[in-house]
């Protein structure tokens, strides 16, 4: 989806990604399992910038995004419901979507017109197969597990593929966004970057580990570092 992205920001729209920002929830099966961050790390290959992703604490970032999907949701509920449209696929509900629910409906509160700035919604499908599919099994983007990702909330992505920089919390205040972390205003409140590196799944240092592992004499066991 971050290819899909990215190609809707430069075909479509024109515009010259430098750096991405993300921010997501921090579930641990999702945006922080095992191969999320390693996979990370291949940004610059894969789409030509770096990638700084922040995760936000649980039960946090209850905003417009999550309103956005719900809002969508129960447009097709209450379709179908209603039975003024028959919604059976991805397909369908597309063009459902398309049609119904791509301009804003008018609101009667004058103030809140005023400052509501959504103009159109946009969809896209994407099909489970063929062209124009998302491609979910990609060589070389699978990684060993980061330890500690649970208390971590901010990913910076480098050139070097496998190796990430990576901190407790996120900043984004004047100096930080122009890329002047020197001159942050929230130093006293955050840690410093730290390097990691990550290894492939299968490379020939991760099997010359786990074939090299000692084997005790009587009982059989293995050590762990």
């Amino acid at each position: 989806m971050q290819e899909f992205i990215q190609n809707y920001l430069t075909n479509d729209l024109g515009y010259n990604t430098q750096m991405m920002h993300e921010f997501t929830d921090g579930c641990a099966a999702q945006y922080k399992s095992q191969h999320c961050i390693g996979d990370l790390s291949c940004s610059l290959a894969d789409f030509g910038f770096p990638i700084q992703r922040n995760y936000f604490e649980t039960s946090h970032a209850k905003g417009e995004q999550d309103a956005a999907g719900s809002h969508v949701k129960q447009k097709v509920s209450q379709a179908v419901l209603r039975r003024t449209a028959t919604i059976t696929s991805a397909r369908s509900t597309y063009d459902f979507l398309v049609q119904h629910f791509s301009q804003p409906a008018p609101s009667s509160f004058s103030a809140r017109t005023e400052s509501v700035q959504l103009k159109s919604r946009i969809f896209h499908f994407v099909p489970s197969s063929g062209e124009g599919s998302v491609v979910r099994n990609r060589a070389g983007h699978k990684f060993t597990e980061l330890k500690g990702i649970r208390k971590l909330h901010c990913v910076k992505t480098t050139p070097q593929q496998g190796k990430v920089f990576v901190r407790h919390r996120s900043c984004y205040c004047i100096s930080c966004i122009a890329n002047d972390e020197d001159n942050c205003t929230n130093k006293a409140w955050l840690d410093e970057w730290k390097p990691v590196e990550l290894a492939r799944e299968g490379d020939v240092a991760t099997t010359r580990q786990a074939t090299e592992a000692p084997i005790l004499d009587h009982d059989i066991g293995f050590l762990h570092s």
